[in-house]
């Protein structure tokens, strides 16, 4: 679920009428750059001879980005969900998504 106030904030009925490789690849791409900055922070982080307080910092402005990855993951998780409930077929895939 996404986290109120962020900019990517998105709900299903914004993309429901968007096919469902399109959903999961926007929101894989807004997935790749709070990566790419945590994987940054941590390498700064270990390269630099720091203070304690440096490092805490470091680690808070980290697990902001990993919360943000994190949303962009839930909101594919959500859309895929909705997709299977609805038994809606993915593009591409000739089969329908059977439920179980």
């Amino acid at each position: 679920m996404p986290l109120s106030g962020t900019a990517n904030d998105r709900t299903w009925d914004d993309d429901q009428d968007q096919p469902i490789t399109n959903v999961l690849a926007r929101e894989l791409h807004q997935a790749a750059q709070p990566l790419t900055v945590l994987q940054g922070l941590l390498e700064l982080s270990l390269l630099n001879g720091r203070s304690v307080e440096d490092f805490r910092g470091s680690l808070e402005a980290a697990m902001e980005q990993l919360q943000r990855a994190m949303q962009c993951f839930d909101r594919a998780r959500e859309t895929v969900l909705r997709a299977q409930s609805a038994a809606l077929p993915i593009p591409g895939d000739e089969r329908k998504i059977q439920h179980v």
